[in-house]
């Protein structure tokens, strides 16, 4: 999309239109602007989830360990891919607010 706005900018260029070439620019940062902060979003969601995957495989540890269903590798496997999912639906939901807290620290401030 940037390169789009670009050609645009280049264009207005030879009409020596100063106005339009400064409309162009603004729109073209807004737009980087945004997308920096799309990726900012992200990674703090991602930094939630690993922190909520990381307090359930600690909390896990707490937990007696039962002979009911066994000690396999597949129940561990299982688990830890249980903890995975449930830490990011947890974090995509904004469950602690980690993410929201982070974002609005590190976002791009107009």
């Amino acid at each position: 999309m940037s390169i789009a706005l670009s050609g645009v900018v280049s264009a207005l260029s030879g009409t020596r239109n100063d106005h339009n070439i400064n409309k162009a620019k603004r729109i073209q940062n807004g737009l980087k602007k945004e997308q920096d902060n799309k990726k900012l979003w992200q990674a703090c969601v991602d930094f939630e989830a690993i922190f909520i995957n990381q307090m359930l495989t600690q909390m896990r540890k707490t937990v007696p360990k039962s002979d009911f269903l066994g000690n396999t590798s597949e129940e561990k496997i299982f688990r830890g891919m249980l903890d995975e999912k449930l830490s990011e639906e947890s974090a995509k939901g904004g469950r602690l607010g980690i993410a929201k807290m982070m974002y609005n620290e590190l976002r791009i401030k107009k």
